[in-house]
Formats: C-alpha cells, structure tokens, sequence
C-alpha cells in the first residue's frame, strides 16, 4: 500500500507570473546553469546517444534540461517549491541556496540575496521600511575585462546594480503526497524503489557494482546527488509516482545540509512533533502518467557517504531521524571557486561540471 498522505504545510517560491522581461532576462544572465545540462547533452543528442552514463550517475540525452523528479520533460514549469516553518516563509535559506545551484561563473555577474522572509520583522522596518511583499532583493555586481590589440586581458572592470524578485508563499492542504520525511514512508521508498532500481539494472546497465543499499539513509547518497536536476533514478522514481497517482513529493534538497527529526511532544509518548530543514516539494497535480520502465535500471552504482561526500547522522529512540553534513559546504566552496575564476584569480579546471568534485576542499 503506497503511503500517501495529505500535506498541510507552507510553500514557497518564485513569482514566474509577477516577473516583467527586464527581470527575467537578468535571472537568466544571472544564473546560467538552469540550461547548463541540457546544453551539455547537445553533442550526444546529434550522435544519437539515448542514455549518458557516468561514474555513479546516467542522465536521458532527449529530456535537454533535468528537474529532479520530473519523471519526463512534459512537467510543466511553477511546479517546484521549499518547505517553509511559518506562513512568513521562513525556509532557512532553503530557496536560496537551490538557486545559488545554478549560478555559475560564466554569468560574469556575482550576485548578493536578501530573502526578505528570512529577516525578522525589526530587520524589515529598519532596512526595508513599508515592504509589505515578500521579494528576494538581488545586488550583483557585474565584471568584465578591457583587451589590448592581441586580445589578452589588460584591466578588470566592474558595474554594480540591483533589482528584485517576487516571492509566494502559500498555506496548502494537498492529499496523496509522498513525505520522505515520515520514518515509514522512507521504509516504504526504499523497499518500493531500491528492488525496482537494482532488477532492473542488470538489463540496462553492462557492470553491475556489489554495493547494495540496505536502508533508506544508505539511498540518501544518491538522492542528494549533486548534479543539477539529478539523475536518471530520480526522473523513474517521479515517473512512477505520477503514473500512480501521487499528487506531490516531499524531497531532501542537494545544496543544504538537511535535517529531519521526529520527537515526542511533551507529556504524551505516543504523538511526535516533526522538526526538519533543507527540504522541497515538486506538485503533480494535473501533470498525468508518464512512461517510467525504461527510466530504473540504469544508475551504475548507488553513491555512498564517502563518494558523495557527505556524513550523515542517525537519531534513535526517543527521537527518530537523520541529518546530513557536507552538502552546503560543498556548495560554499564551488560558489567560492567559480567566483575566483570570474574574478581572474584563478583558471577553470577541466572537470569543472563534476560537481561532486566540490564536496571535498581539495582545491588549493
């Protein structure tokens, strides 16, 4: 019996509608990695390449760009959201960092993000007097460089400017959701999807690994891949999920450390109090069933701790849980290394789409 329940909870994320074409052309410029991959997959599409395969990740060459548990391209944009703790939108900087994901130094332009709903409301009435919207407010400062006669970099220059962007936050009830939050809907996740994942492999992917995941916090390796929109296993899981029905996904973000605890409320040992960070949700609703076979079977090996990266934390009795460790970090030291190489200090490296790379401080 699949475990899906109503979720009543605080959504947020941003007003695609409110934004004019002035505002969307400088998030595009701003953050350029949104259509990063699926340029990448450019030269296999024209070779006639189906699957791109990796050392512990494949990608569909056809989708163009990934959004992790789409489950096929036909899901529409304005889907994807962060869990909030308060109808303020407070989401401890969960949405930014998402976005921060796509930002890369080929943009030229470094950006700095206020999300007003993470300040208190004295921050507000100090610094944004009268803001009464919920908005990021974006100052970026945009680099280029003069060039002498043969074309070599002489100067740095730079302009600054800033502009904002509208936010929504929601109050929803939505039934039939997968919460990966909920200890036994992240049995059920691993019991449904990791025999699913591992029968079917053998048929699509020629060298089978021996590592086999026995838990549902030995899959969050691979769940919080950081690959931007993830990777093959996560389009079947949310395929398979459309195709049954379910009307959302609450998922751990790759780009936060996140937390999820469950704990007895206080005198009474038999209701718990959910505490969590670093979490998102993708809507299904409307979307349709999508075709999900040919999606499982295909990741060449599930990630570990140490390939990912990461360290993860378990909590026991009375408290029910895990937290991951690493992932910002890593984030921090890409977003750090790409902003040197905008900046000239340094050259790119060639495995600079290895993102995984920047979850170690190996860079000197």
């Amino acid at each position: 019996m699949i475990p899906a329940a109503t979720f009543i909870g605080y959504l947020k994320q941003i007003d695609t509608s409110k934004l004019n074409d002035k505002q969307q052309l400088l998030l595009n410029r701003l953050f350029p990695d949104f259509m990063a991959e699926a340029k990448r997959m450019e030269p296999y599409k024209e070779l006639g390449i189906k699957y791109v395969y990796g050392k512990y990740q494949s990608w569909p060459v056809e989708w163009g760009r990934l959004k992790r548990y789409a489950g096929s391209p036909s899901l529409g944009g304005g889907r994807y959201y962060s869990l909030c703790r308060d109808p303020n939108g407070f989401d401890n900087g969960t949405l930014l960092k998402e976005l921060m994901g796509y930002w890369n130094f080929d943009s030229m332009i470094y950006p700095r993000i206020c999300d007003t709903t993470l300040l208190t409301e004295e921050e507000i009435n100090k610094d944004y007097p009268g803001l009464d919207e919920p908005l990021l407010i974006i100052g970026a400062r945009e680099y280029y460089f003069k060039t002498n006669f043969w074309g070599k970099s002489i100067s740095k220059q730079s302009k600054e400017y800033s502009f904002n962007i509208p936010l929504t936050v929601k109050a929803v009830s939505i039934d039939n959701v997968i919460d990966l939050r909920i200890p036994h809907v992240q049995e059920w996740f691993f019991k449904t999807f990791f025999p699913m994942e591992d029968e079917f492999r053998e048929g699509q992917v020629k060298t089978v690994k021996l590592y086999k995941c026995t838990s549902f916090v030995e899959m969050l390796p691979t769940l919080v891949f950081p690959g931007l929109g993830g990777s093959s296993f996560h389009q079947a899981v949310g395929a398979w999920l459309r195709s049954n029905g379910i009307n959302g996904l609450v998922f751990p973000s790759a780009r936060c450390n996140c937390v999820t605890k469950m704990f007895p409320k206080s005198g009474n040992a038999n209701e718990y109090s959910l505490s969590f960070y670093g979490w998102n949700f993708v809507d299904y609703r409307n979307s349709g069933a999508t075709d999900w076979s040919e999606l499982f079977g295909r990741l060449p090996s599930w990630m570990t701790p140490d390939t990912a990266r990461i360290s993860i934390e378990t909590f026991n009795y009375p408290d029910y849980g895990w937290q991951i460790s690493g992932a910002e970090e890593g984030e921090r030291r890409r977003v750090d290394f790409a902003y040197d190489i905008m900046t000239g200090k340094r050259e790119a490296p060639k495995d600079w789409n290895s993102r995984g790379s920047y979850r170690r401080p190996f860079y000197k």
